[in-house]
């Protein structure tokens, strides 16, 4: 295409110029993999072939553009990288003209659209064009929205060579749709571009590797978001199966009517670091919605507690992690709002794993239903379980570019502020463990604290 070869390195060209129908796009994190992908969208789109590596004008041959991601905010971020093509494209002699756009739908004078859509099995059936599966293995019910879009791009009788069907993404774990593609024989019709950040390097993007692998914060994660490696899933705490049964889409949740409503907040300060994630959960008969999570990075301590105070005139409770620097933070609060609203957890190896022990009860009972996000889904399935040299159970994430699964504990923090998904059933026989100062229960069925009524000293 005229203009756009010199600002596109090697391996966009490969992709963009490759003529197979069928193309899957392994992709390390941060090197333009999905501008390469919106521009073959916008070509397409446009009436523009692709003709042995040289892109020319078809008259009246616009192909829709059918764009699934694995959330409504991506879907939204990956049409604009398209308005952005269109930009240019629509100055051309010939192309034609953009004569509608909303935030989800963009349509084109030769007839053609570019649609996007949140991965929601039940709402892209119908219609016909290419597909384009977008971060692909970040998303939930991946082999159900496989089903449900694959067919837009097959043959059909107006079109008996059917339309490019594309699935791109940084792999996240190997049991999802776009594993199997990329790993066994589910992909064999298709043609694969792998590129890891040490091949967008040496093809000239100017990245600092080093910088890169340090801010990752350990080998695995760095070898899984840029070096295209597929990690084993088996380590997980809770699965992707576990996670994605209890998904809901837009317009399937209850109303939110903040009546019985409770929250939990994950702290951090360091504008560098951490996230700071407020994620707010409602009752609906005995079961838990899951509101769409907020997080900020480097908020002043001012700012969070304005931030918690919004959040408690609409819950009537919120559990805050009070670990370190978290301490003096929920004591402010306890002092503003009342113990009796507001929950101090420090994050201990005990009460971390009754906080992953609780969500995963509430999934496995279905008693939450969680909102299609994928950041969300992300921090969660990346909780680990680990059984340390002395035999303890130690709960823990790695902590990547996305942060230190800041999210999950939020979500976890909000499922036990709200008391559980169901707290009543369990029937865990009451734990004593002895100290060298005092004896304590957990599940004690007399209420929490000392089973006997008060500190109870080993004399």
């Amino acid at each position: 295409m005229p203009g756009e070869s010199s600002i596109l390195l090697p391996y966009q060209l490969r992709y963009l110029n490759d003529p197979a129908r069928r193309k899957l796009l392994v992709k390390s994190r941060r090197i333009g993999g999905t501008f390469i992908v919106a521009l073959e969208e916008t070509l397409r789109a446009c009436g523009l072939r692709n003709q042995g590596g040289t892109w020319a004008f078809e008259a009246d041959t616009g192909v829709r553009q059918n764009i699934i991601s694995a959330s409504e905010a991506q879907a939204i971020e990956h049409l604009q990288e398209c308005r952005v093509h269109l930009e240019h494209l629509t100055r051309m002699r010939g192309a034609p003209r953009v004569v509608a756009d909303s935030a989800l739908k963009i349509e084109l004078s030769n007839g053609a659209e570019i649609r996007a859509y949140a991965a929601n099995p039940r709402t892209i059936r119908g219609g016909e064009g290419d597909v384009t599966f977008d971060e692909f293995g970040a998303m939930a019910r991946s082999e159900e929205i496989w089903k449900a879009a694959k067919p837009l791009a097959d043959p059909s009788l107006g079109f008996p060579d059917g339309f490019c069907l594309r699935a791109t993404g940084t792999p996240l774990g190997d049991d999802n749709k776009f594993a199997a593609l990329a790993l066994t024989e589910q992909g064999r019709a298709f043609s694969i571009h792998t590129v890891s950040i040490h091949d967008a390097v040496a093809d000239g993007f100017p990245a600092d590797v080093a910088a890169l692998r340090e801010e990752a914060g350990d080998a695995d994660t760095f070898a899984q978001e840029y070096e295209c490696s597929f990690l084993s899933s088996s380590s997980r705490y809770i699965s992707a199966e576990l996670w994605d049964r209890a998904v809901y889409y837009p317009g399937e949740a209850p109303p939110d009517r903040h009546d019985d409503g409770a929250a939990g907040y994950d702290v951090a300060r360091k504008p560098g670091g951490d996230l700071s994630v407020c994620v707010e959960v409602e009752r609906v008969g005995d079961t838990l919605w899951v509101f769409e999570g907020e997080a900020r990075r480097g908020a002043s301590w001012d700012t969070q507690e304005a931030w918690v105070a919004q959040v408690l005139e609409r819950r009537r409770r919120i559990a805050v992690d009070s670990t370190g620097m978290g301490n003096q933070f929920a004591e402010r609060l306890q002092q503003r709002f009342h113990e009796s609203r507001v929950d101090a957890v420090e994050f201990t190896g005990r009460s971390k794993e009754e906080l992953a022990t609780g969500l995963k009860l509430a999934l496995e009972r279905g008693r939450l239903r969680v909102p299609d996000s994928a950041d969300l889904r992300r921090d969660v399935l990346s909780l680990r379980r680990e059984i340390t040299a002395m035999g303890n159970t130690r709960f823990d994430a790695k902590r990547t570019v996305h942060g230190h699964a800041d999210r999950a504990w939020a979500l976890a923090l909000a499922v036990y502020a709200a008391g559980g998904a169901a707290r009543a059933e369990r029937t865990e026989a009451p734990r004593i463990e002895f100290t060298s100062e005092r004896m304590f229960s957990s599940g004690n069925p007399f209420g929490s604290g000392n089973p006997f009524g008060g500190r109870t000293r080993n004399r």
